[in-house]
Parts: C-alpha cells; structure tokens; sequence
C-alpha cells in the first residue's frame, strides 16, 4: 500500500490573530459537524434516503436533527443503568419502553 503525502491549503476570515487557536478552532468545529452528519447517516439512514420531492428532504432534515437534540437533553437514568447511551441506545430504549417515550415527548 503506498500512502501520498498531501498538502491542502485554506484560506479563512476571522478576528483571530492566532494561527494555532483558529486551526484548533475548525478542528473543533468540523469535529461537531462531522459527528452530527454521522449520526444522522448512521442512526437515521438520511444518505440512504429517498426522500426528494418539494421540500420533503430537509424537512426531515431538520426532524432528525429535532430528534437528536431531544435525545440527548433527556435523563434516562431511571430505565437504565448506563450512563452514556448512544442515540441509537436511546432510540432503542424508546422503542422498548413505553415510559421512555412518554418521557422524551414531555421534554418537547
């Protein structure tokens, strides 16, 4: 297997006259973003979508995202030992246990 050295260059705009805390701060950014397309593909399937007519794609796009936000704010404490449920682990919780669901709807 070879492997090739790239080089990519980038050009930005921002107040920060730090070169290094701009750097860490995309990372960081694209890091979140990068994590949230995952869950989207991963637990929702959205790539796999054939959702296309009108505006019935985004739509759901920002229902997914809804969906997670919602998710991750609410304590599932009393159904699970776990302390750190995945979305998916969430999302299987809610389909177990109809208290989970009740839960999560009251959090809207």
């Amino acid at each position: 297997m070879n492997l090739k050295e790239s080089l990519e260059m980038r050009f930005i705009i921002t107040s920060l006259t730090d070169a290094g805390k701009a750097c860490e701060a995309m990372r960081s950014h694209w890091g979140v973003e990068n994590g949230l397309h995952w869950e989207l593909d991963v637990v929702f399937g959205e790539d796999i979508s054939q959702l296309r007519k009108d505006n019935s794609a985004a739509n759901m796009n920002m229902l997914r995202k809804l969906v997670i936000n919602i998710l991750k704010q609410t304590d599932f404490s009393e159904f699970t030992k776990a302390k750190n449920l995945s979305i998916s682990g969430k999302q299987m919780l809610c389909d177990k246990h109809e208290g989970c669901l009740e839960k999560v709807v009251k959090n809207i």
